[in-house]
Formats: structure tokens, sequence, C-alpha cells
């Protein structure tokens, strides 16, 4: 999507890069250049007064300018920290059916930059966007030329196969993306699709916060991952239900991330809607069947996240699983938190048993072929003790598998097997507080993983990606992969 600035910037650039490379080299951080704007509104130039800040990848302007002469509704939001403002439809084109489903102009939104107490938009790839050209002359002034006849409206292309694997699905959720951790990292054996958490409905009106990461998408499908990115509902039963009200900001949700999933050439979306009213159940699964289907018109894997089947409005029985199922193509029970974080009572977050009733009970209403069983790479740490009254007091926080192991070596701890939970416990004591662990790791995730095949589930998917230690992933492998490929070699032979 990059397109080539004129000869005269890239000669700046050449000059800026002999100048900054041993910056460059000792940070991370881009070198900023100034560079006045100039504005060219038909044969005129109109300097504006004010300063661009230029890298080797970046072009950053300043919100009040593109208030002042881009589109005036313009806003930054202080909340999510990213500059939204709205793209007609002439502005893009996108493959598929796509481009018939948008009619209005799209609400969009990108990483906003702080500098010198104010807030930047890069613009460096957003000039189809914004119908500009933008360009640089000797003075070294930013050119910024609106309505340029040489700038047309960026094209975008749908997906040309169903971003499925071919293989059980290994889902990872993947919370504080990282593109330079990314490349550093060796891909997992098994690891199949990433879920970055991307996207958010954070306004009734449907608009969707976007801090999605184009090279972190290129650089996944260069290690043969698939991309299936995450929105939420923010977890906010008022929002949630004044959207599922209206159609209209329905309709502006589907068009985002229509548009979201071309731009940065996603391979699926993954719907995370929680703490719904009970009252908005059968809205909910009207606004599921109403978005999916143009998704999956262009070739986007549709998946959903439910808890587990319970007595709990907000949480579970505003899920119709029977419909939402037929809706999408997998649907992600969310078989941990047993004991939640303000659980008043502490507990395992996954215990075995629990499991396997949690699964059993969503087969009742989800096909085995569309369900993924949900693992947690987390645990808990419970601190009790009682308060100078007598009263009991729970509270926790949550362990990394790295974390536990630290906890055991500091504290000389010999965790036990508790056979009926599937786990391995221990617990100490600390200032008159009693600490308690049920530990995840290799054992328990495998023997939590065994349900994929007893079940003939479709995968598994797990919170979260930076959680676990590398040998989950061979636990992982072992459990769905080569059993799978086993079971086709012994088709083979027969």
């Amino acid at each position: 999507m990059k397109k080539k600035w004129s000869l005269v910037y890239g000669f700046i650039l050449l000059i800026l890069a002999s100048v900054s490379s041993i910056s460059v080299a000792l940070a991370a951080a881009p070198v900023h250049d100034p560079k006045p704007i100039v504005m060219k509104i038909n044969d005129s130039y109109e300097p504006t007064g004010d300063l661009a800040y230029v890298s080797a990848t970046q072009i950053l302007v300043p919100l009040s300018l593109l208030k002042h002469y881009f589109t005036a509704n313009a806003a930054y939001l202080s909340d999510e920290n990213v500059i939204t403002f709205a793209v007609k439809p002439e502005r893009f084109t996108i493959g598929g059916a796509a481009q018939k489903q948008i009619k209005d102009p799209v609400p969009v939104s990108f990483p906003a930059i702080c500098l010198k107490n104010q807030y930047y938009l890069d613009i460096a790839n957003l000039d189809s966007l914004l119908g500009v050209n933008i360009s640089f002359d000797y003075s070294g002034n930013l050119i910024l030329q609106l309505n340029s006849p040489a700038v047309g409206p960026l094209v975008l292309q749908s997906a040309t196969v169903k971003g499925m694997p071919k293989e059980k699905i290994n889902l990872v959720w993947d919370v504080k993306t990282s593109t330079q951790k990314l490349s550093n990292e060796l891909p997992p054996k098994g690891l199949n699709v990433l879920a970055p958490t991307w996207f958010a409905v954070t306004q009734s009106n449907g608009l969707i916060v976007n801090k999605a990461d184009k090279d972190y998408v290129d650089l996944a499908h260069s290690k043969g991952y698939k991309v299936w990115a995450l929105i939420t509902n923010s977890f906010d039963p008022d929002l949630t239900h004044e959207l599922l009200q209206n159609e209209v900001a329905q309709d502006q949700v589907l068009n985002q991330l229509l548009f979201y999933a071309s731009y940065y050439e996603l391979d699926g979306i993954n719907l995370d809607f929680e703490n719904i009213y009970e009252s908005d159940k059968m809205a909910f699964t009207h606004f599921v069947e109403k978005i999916s289907p143009p998704l999956g018109r262009q070739n986007l894997v549709v998946s959903l996240d439910v808890t587990v089947p319970a007595n709990v409005p907000n949480w579970s029985k505003c899920y119709d699983r029977v419909n939402l199922s037929k809706a999408v193509d997998y649907v992600m029970v969310m078989t941990y938190d047993e004991h939640w974080a303000k659980s008043p009572v502490s507990g395992s977050v996954a215990s075995y048993g629990w499991v396997k009733e949690g699964i059993e009970n969503t087969l009742l209403s989800i096909p085995k072929e569309k369900l993924l069983l949900g693992l947690p790479f987390y645990t808990r740490e419970w601190i009790e003790r009682s308060d100078e009254t007598g009263r009991f007091i729970v509270r926790s926080r949550t362990l990394s598998m790295e974390n536990e192991e630290k906890i055991i070596q500091d504290y000389h701890l010999t965790p036990q097997w508790l056979e009926k939970e599937g786990q391995y416990y221990t617990e100490y004591q600390q200032d008159g507080n009693r600490h308690r662990i049920w530990l995840e790791e290799d054992r328990s995730i495998g023997l939590k993983a065994d349900l994929v095949d007893q079940y003939q589930l479709a995968g598994v998917a797990s919170w979260r990606k930076g959680f676990e230690k590398n040998s989950i992933w061979n636990v992982l492998n072992n459990k769905l992969h080569s059993k799978q490929a086993n079971d086709k070699n012994s088709v083979a032979e027969s």
C-alpha cells in the first residue's frame, strides 16, 4: 500500500539516512525531521504555519491541520489514543461483494502519535484514502495537494480463499502484539492461527477503535500463520444494548470490519462480545446473523467466543448457542475462569472435571466440528486472610506459567498432583496469609487437550500468548496434529 514519494524527497531521505544512521542503530524510535507544511489548493500554495515530522517511514501531520483541510469530523479519542475520521466510499475499492455493501462514508481510526504536546497522524500510507498527493520541494517543505488527480482510490483485495488451516486449529490470542517480538520468535510447531486483540466497538454509533498493524500481519503470513483479528463490545452491556437497537450502527460495524479486513489482509474475524443483557439475547443473534454472511463472502473466517452454559444472565444466558453456531464458522468455548479474578473463594481456573462438563454441555447446542476448546495459559495465586473482625478475605493475582515456576523455586515448594482436578496444587504461608495455586503446566494442559480427540472437536483456542512455557507448544502439537497425522496414515493404509 505504500506509494513512492517524489525524487526530491528521496534525495532528502538519503541525506537524512547518512546523518541519522548511528542514531537509528542505537535507538528503536524513528528520528523525525521537522518540515513546514504547505497546502497546494488548485494552483495556489498556502503555507499553514504547521510542522510535519518526517522519518524514513512516517509523515506525521497535526490533527488540527487534518480537521481544517481534510475532514472536519476528525477527532482524537483520548481513552483509546487514536485519531478517527470518515472515508468516503469513492476513496477506496474492495474486491468481492463488499463494494456493494459499503454505500456510506466509513469511520476509520488509526493510532495517534504525541509529539511536543500535540497529536499527529501518520499519513505516509493514507494518501489514497485522504485524496492527497504528498511531495517535497527543494526548500524542504512538505507539499500536500488536495484532490489531486494523480492520486486514485485505494485498491483493496478480498481474500482469494477461506482463511482456514487444513489441520486441527491451534489458535492463540495475542494481546500485546509486537512485530519485533514476532520476528524474533521461531514459529512453535503446530500453532497455526494468531488472534490479535485489535478491535473494539467503543461507541453506540458503531465506531470501532483500531489498533491493527499491517507489518504484523505480513510477518505472521510469512511464518505460515492465519490471522483472525478479535473485536470486542468493550464488555459494556449498555453500549451493546444501544448498538443492538440501531441497525445503522450495526451497518457501520460491518462496513468497518470489511474495510479493515481488506486493508490489513486479515484471514478472519473473531467476535468476542461478552457481558450482554439477557434481554438482548435475540438481538445479539440477529446482529451476528447480519454481519457474518457479508464477511464470509469476502472469504473471511468468522468465529465467536462464548462462555460455558451456566445460569448467569449477562455472561452465559445471553447466548443463543444453537442459532449463533449456525451463523459462524467456529465457536470458541471459554473453558476457563471457573474461579474468576473476583471470586469470593479460591479455586482452579480450569479443573479437568469442570472443563469436561463444560464441553459436554456446550455440545448439546453447538456441533463438534465447529467447536474449539478454550485453554488457559495462566493461573491465579489466591491470597487468603482474616481481618481484625474475623471476616474471611480472598484476593487473587494472575500468574503466567513462568511466574508460577518462579514462586515454586523461590519458596522451595513441592506441588502435589490432584487427580480429580487434573492439576498440580501448592500453597505457602507469608505474612500470616495463605497463598494457594492450582497450577497450569504441560501435564494439566495436555490432559485438557485430550478432550479435542475424545469429542472430535475442531481444535483449541488458548488465552493468551506470552503466558505459556515453550514446552506447551510441543504438548499441543502432539495432542492435536500427531494424532491427526496418525489417523490419516491409518486410513491410507486401509
